[in-house]
C-alpha cells in the first residue's frame, strides 16, 4: 500500500511531464534531422508513413525506454534475492517493450535490413512434414518471436551494461559505509559482480547477432582481419562499454542535481562534469569506431568503409574524414544525452541519499511530515549529529535514510526473522537514555515504523532506537573490515 501511494506522488507526476516533454522535443529534433540535406538514405527510409508525428513520437518513446528500462531492470534485480536469474529476465522484458514500440514506428523493411529476415520457421519447414498450411501457421507464430529475439540481441549489450551501472549504484548505497563517504571498492565490486551476471547473455546476443545472423548487413561492416579476426569485435564491444559508461555517468551526475551527496556540490560543477564526459569521450569513441569498422567493403559495385556506410549520405557519395568525425561527434552527443535522460528519469525516482536540507526547529512548518518521539542514548544522538553534518541534513534526514536501508533488507524477511534482527541489538536502560528526541518523518517512513513495531512487537520509540543501533553496528563492522 505504501508503495502505491509513492507511485502517485508529485515527483512521479513531474517525471511523467518530463517524459512527455522529452518525447515531443525528440520528435521535433528527428523531424528536423529527416529534412536536412545529405541525410543518409537508410535514415530517411527508416520510419513508417514517411516519419509522421505518430511515428516520431513512438520512436522517441522507444529511445526513452532504452535508458529508463535498463536502469529499472538493474535496480529491480539489485533488490531481488536472486539477481542472477532476475537480471536477464528483466532485460528480456525491456527488449520486448522496445520491440513493440519499434514495430509501431519503424518499417518492417528497415527492421529486416538491421536484424535480417526470419529464417527459423523456413529452416524447420524445410525438414518437411508440415505441409503448406502448417508452414504458414509456423511462420505466423515463429516469425514475430524471431524478430523480437534478434532486436533484443542487437540492443542487449548496451542495455545490460547500463543495467549493470544502475544495479551497482543501488547496491553501493545499500551498505552502511557509503552513506557517509564514497567508497570506490564497493562500487567496483558490484560492477564486477553484475558484469558476470550479464556476460553469458552478452555472449549469447553476440552469437545470435553475428554468428547466427540471417544477413551480413551488420557483420559485414565489422573488421575481421586484425587480431586474428577478433580486433573489430573487441573494439566494438569496448565502444559499447564506453558509451554505456558515458550514458550512466551523465545521468548519475544530472540526477545529483536533485539530491545531495551524489558527486559534485552544485549545478555548475555537474554541468561541467557532464560536458567533460561528452567532449572527452569523442576521441576515444571515434578511434574505437574506426578500429571496429572494416576499412574496405565491396558491395553492389561500390567501394566504401564501414564508417562511410554508417555516417555517409550514400555509399556512392563519400564525404571527407573530418566531416565524418563531425557527424559522429554530433551523433554521439545526441545519443548519449537522449539515453542518459531516460536513465536520469528513473534515478530521480529511486531512493537516493537524503536530500540536502538545513536543520529545522520544531516550530517550523513541516508540511505533511509527522513526528515520532524516541528515547535515544547520548551515543546515538551524537552519532546522528555527526552523520547529519557529513550529509548536510538533520537528524530526521539521517533516520529516514536508515529506515530506507532497513526496509530494503527486511522486505524479504518474515516476522520472526525481523524480530531476530531488531531484538539482537543491545538495548539500554531508560536511565541511560537522553531526553526524548522529536524526529520528523514522511508518512511512508511513519507507516514503516508502525509496521516494524507490529511485526517485532515493539513500541515506535524502541523500533527507532534499535534501527539506529543496527545501523551503527553495521557501520562499525564495515569500517573494521576495511581496516
Amino acid at each position: 500500500m505504501n508503495r502505491e501511494k509513492i507511485a502517485v506522488s508529485p515527483e512521479m507526476t513531474s517525471t511523467a511531464i518530463l517524459a512527455a516533454a522529452f518525447c515531443l522535443f525528440t520528435s521535433g529534433l528527428l523531424y528536423l534531422l529527416l529534412n536536412l540535406p545529405g541525410v543518409p538514405s537508410n535514415v530517411q527510409e527508416l520510419f513508417r508513413s514517411g516519419g509522421n508525428f505518430l511515428d516520431l513520437l513512438t520512436f522517441s518513446l522507444a529511445i526513452l525506454w532504452i535508458g529508463f528500462g535498463a536502469a529499472w531492470a538493474g535496480w529491480r534485480s539489485a533488490r531481488s534475492m536472486y539477481p542472477g536469474i532476475v537480471f536477464p529476465v528483466l532485460a528480456c522484458a525491456c527488449s520486448i517493450v522496445l520491440f513493440t514500440l519499434l514495430s509501431f514506428s519503424v518499417t518492417e523493411e528497415s527492421m529486416k535490413d538491421i536484424t535480417g529476415t526470419q529464417i527459423w520457421a523456413e529452416n524447420i519447414a524445410a525438414a518437411g512434414g508440415l505441409g503448406k498450411s502448417g508452414e504458414d501457421n509456423l511462420k505466423l507464430i515463429l516469425n514475430p518471436i524471431e524478430s523480437m529475439i534478434r532486436v533484443g540481441s542487437l540492443i542487449a549489450p548496451l542495455l545490460l551494461l547500463i543495467s549493470v551501472g544502475s544495479a551497482a549504484n543501488y547496491r553501493r548505497f545499500q551498505s552502511p559505509r557509503p552513506l557517509i563517504k564514497y567508497e570506490t571498492h564497493s562500487f567496483s565490486y558490484w560492477v564486477g559482480r553484475y558484469c558476470l551476471y550479464a556476460l553469458p547473455w552478452i555472449i549469447l546476443s553476440h552469437i545470435l547477432t553475428y554468428h547466427w545472423a540471417s544477413t551480413d548487413n551488420i557483420s559485414g561492416l565489422i573488421d575481421d582481419e586484425s587480431l586474428g579476426g577478433m580486433g573489430g569485435i573487441l573494439s566494438l564491444y569496448l565502444l559499447i562499454t564506453l558509451l554505456a559508461c558515458m550514458v550512466f555517468g551523465v545521468a548519475y551526475i544530472c540526477a545529483g542535481m536533485d539530491s545531495g551527496g551524489l558527486g559534485a556540490k552544485n549545478r555548475l560543477h555537474r554541468a561541467g562534469y557532464s560536458a567533460l564526459i561528452l567532449v572527452g569521450g569523442v576521441p576515444f569513441t571515434w578511434w574505437l569506431l574506426n578500429a571496429a569498422m572494416a576499412d574496405v567493403i565491396y558491395k553492389e559495385g561500390y567501394q566504401f568503409s564501414g564508417v562511410d556506410f554508417l555516417l555517409g549520405p550514400d555509399r556512392s557519395e563519400l564525404v571527407s574524414v573530418p566531416e565524418l568525425a563531425l557527424r559522429w561527434s554530433l551523433l554521439q552527443f545526441a545519443g548519449v544525452l537522449l539515453l542518459a535522460f531516460g536513465v536520469y528519469l528513473f534515478l530521480r525516482q529511486v531512493k537516493a541519499p537524503v536530500k540536502k536540507a538545513a536543520p529545522q526547529s520544531d516550530d517550523q512548518d513541516r508540511g505533511d511530515m509527522a513526528y515520532v518521539r524516541a528515547n535515544l542514548s547520548v551515543e546515538q544522538v551524537s552519532f546522528l549529529d555527526e552523520v547529519a553534518q557529513e550529509m548536510e541534513t538533520d537528524q530526521s534526514g539521517v533516520l529516514a535514510r536508515i529506515l530506507d536501508q532497513l526496509e530494503d533488507i527486511t522486505a524479504q524477511l518474515d516476522n520472526q526473522q525481523l524480530r531476530a534482527i531488531l531484538r539482537a541489538q543491545e538495548g539500554k536502560q531508560i536511565s541511560e537514555l537522553s531526553m526524548s528526541s522529536k524526529l520528523y518523518l514522511s508518512p511512508h517512513h511513519m507507516s514503516l515504523i508502525h509496521r516494524l513495531g507490529r511485526q517485532s512487537r515493539m513500541t515506535d520509540s524502541r523500533v527507532v532506537r534499535r534501527s539506529i543501533t543496527w545501523f551503527m553496528h553495521g557501520l562499525a563492522a564495515t569500517e573494521q573490515t576495511s581496516a
